[in-house]
């Protein structure tokens, strides 16, 4: 009896043995994963945004203008629409999209692989969100930058590319 009783109490320990390091592995893993990502800064996609700025869209708002992208950022928050009648924050979509395309060649076998885009005005968490765009398979690896403009009232772009 006192044979059975002792094979008992070593596997009943065995099994809190088990447990326990399962526990800890799990707290362990999840401190590792929890670690916030680092963008790391980079001079090419700041240089990127900021040229960005004064790259001349397909909107014109009147025969003799054209929009820059910064003309049509506020455009696109004011709801202006273009001459030939499509809306401003349509033409902001697409030009942004193509611009950070044919700039950054977001593809699977290239050097980024995504990335995303945003532009609002003010701060990040009080305003307004004029554009967000993801493309691509996001990954823990970012470089990335932040641009910005007055126009009457603060414009930020934040672009950041998983590789």
């Amino acid at each position: 009896m006192t044979i059975k009783k002792k094979a008992q109490e070593e596997m009943v320990g065995f099994i809190l043995i088990v447990v326990l390091v399962s526990i800890i592995a799990v707290v362990f893993l999840f401190i590792v994963l929890r670690k916030p990502v680092e963008v790391r800064q980079s001079s090419e996609v700041s240089d990127f945004l900021y040229s960005s700025l004064i790259y001349t869209t397909d909107c014109k708002p009147s025969q003799e203008q054209v929009y820059e992208f910064k003309d049509i950022v506020k455009a696109c928050l004011n709801k202006e629409k273009c001459i030939s009648g499509e809306d401003t924050c349509d033409i902001l979509n697409k030009t942004a999209s193509e611009m950070i395309e044919a700039g950054f060649g977001i593809t699977p076998e290239a050097k980024y692989k995504a990335y995303d885009f945003k532009i609002f005005t003010g701060n990040e968490t009080g305003n307004q969100t004029l554009l967000y765009l993801q493309k691509g398979n996001i990954t823990s690896n970012i470089v990335g930058s932040e641009a910005f403009f007055m126009s009457g009232d603060s414009f930020h772009l934040k672009l950041r590319l998983y590789y």
